[in-house]
C-alpha cells in the first residue's frame, strides 16, 4: 500500500472515530438529562385552616415547577404532615398545582422555618425517586401560623 493510501485511511479511521465520540457523548448527555430531576416548590392558594392543641392544619395548593431538561411525574406520599394529592406530569420548565395539606406542629419561630415535603417522582428514565423539597411558607400561610401558634409569654 502507498504512503497515500495510508494516510487516507487514518483519516477515514479518525473521522469515523470523532464522530463515534460524538454520537457517545450525545447518548451519555441523553442519558444524564433523562435521570436529572430538579424541582422548585411554593405555596400557592390556602382556602381552610383550622388550630387546636398546639397545632395549625392548612388545606390549599402548591405549585411545583419542573427545573430539569424533560418531563417528570410527581406525586405526594401516602402519608406525612406535608401532603400533595394526586399525580401530574409536569414539562420541563413547567409548572403544576397540586392540592396540598399541612400540619404544623406549633413552637416558637415555627413561621420561620421551611417545612419539609417528600414527593415521589418518575423521571424520563423510568426511575422512581423519592425527593424531598424544603418549602418556605410565605403570605397568608405564614401570617396564619404565626397567628395561630402564638406561644404564650
Amino acid at each position: 500500500m502507498s504512503a497515500s493510501g495510508v494516510v487516507v485511511l487514518v483519516l477515514i479511521g479518525a473521522l469515523i472515530g470523532a464522530a463515534f465520540g460524538r454520537a457517545w457523548t450525545r447518548w451519555e448527555q441523553r442519558k444524564l438529562d433523562s435521570a436529572r430531576v430538579s424541582l422548585f416548590v411554593a405555596v400557592a392558594d390556602l382556602s381552610t385552616t383550622t388550630g387546636s392543641n398546639g397545632r395549625v392544619s392548612m388545606e390549599g395548593s402548591v405549585a411545583v415547577a419542573n427545573g430539569g431538561p424533560l418531563p417528570v411525574e410527581v406525586s405526594g406520599p401516602a402519608s406525612g404532615n406535608f401532603r400533595v394529592w394526586g399525580q401530574q406530569r409536569v414539562a420541563a420548565a413547567g409548572a403544576a398545582r397540586f392540592p396540598a395539606s399541612v400540619v404544623v406542629v406549633c413552637a416558637a419561630g415555627v413561621e420561620q422555618q421551611p417545612l419539609p415535603l417528600a414527593l415521589v417522582v418518575v423521571a424520563a428514565d423510568g426511575e422512581r425517586r423519592s425527593v424531598e423539597v424544603k418549602v418556605e411558607l410565605v403570605g397568608t400561610w405564614k401570617e396564619i401560623v404565626a397567628q395561630d401558634c402564638q406561644l404564650p409569654s
